[in-house]
């Protein structure tokens, strides 16, 4: 059996910060969430699939290096795989806004995206509503959503144009810096009829 399986079980070397350094790292997360925008969920899929097997490496390296200590401390193993399991996802949706963040960073230039609008719906939580448009885009032939301002989104009709200026990141994800430009992403280009 490895020596490290086998060791007495002791505290993690950061035991102490752990805690804070997960809550910095959510925190960086939504930072770049508010930093940056793009398609309704743009990247998250492929940020997943990149991400879902490094870090269920790590997850599963650290409770197995120190299940005995956490096991003591949590008093309960269903307590512990909970925790590994919550960490686990969340440290996957953390993710994509750094993922998102460094695509910004690689930024390949202007990207216009414009098309007629399919659909319209109204995505509601309890904080917000989100307003998303769909479109099909003309040059891609890809449907896009985009989240939009509740006036845009009042003022388009299904079957207008929608046009969004965006750029085209080095990972391959359509972004905005939100504070980076006064204009909106998107404007109504053409009115059906």
């Amino acid at each position: 059996m490895p020596t490290w399986l086998t060791r007495p079980h002791r505290a993690p070397p950061l035991a102490r910060w752990g805690g804070a350094a997960f809550m910095a790292f959510v925190v960086g997360g939504v930072a770049g969430m508010l930093c940056v925008e793009g398609e309704l969920n743009g990247g998250l899929a492929q940020a997943v699939s990149w991400l879902w097997l490094p870090w269920l490496l790590m997850v599963a390296a650290f409770v197995g290096r120190y299940w005995r200590w956490l096991c003591e401390r949590q008093r309960r193993a269903w307590r512990v795989l909970g925790g590994a399991v919550a960490v686990y996802l969340m440290g996957l949706l953390m993710g994509w806004p750094y993922l998102a963040v460094v695509n910004a960073i690689g930024d390949r230039g202007p990207l216009r995206l414009a098309g007629p609008v399919l659909s319209k719906r109204v995505v509601s939580s309890r904080r917000s509503d989100a307003h998303v448009l769909s479109f099909r885009d003309g040059g891609s032939g890809r449907e896009i959503e985009m989240v939009v301002s509740s006036a845009l989104f009042g003022e388009v009709a299904v079957g207008d144009r929608l046009a969004c200026d965006l750029r085209q990141g080095w990972l391959g994800f359509n972004y905005r810096w939100r504070f980076g430009d006064s204009a909106p992403a998107c404007s109504l280009a053409t009115r059906r009829g």
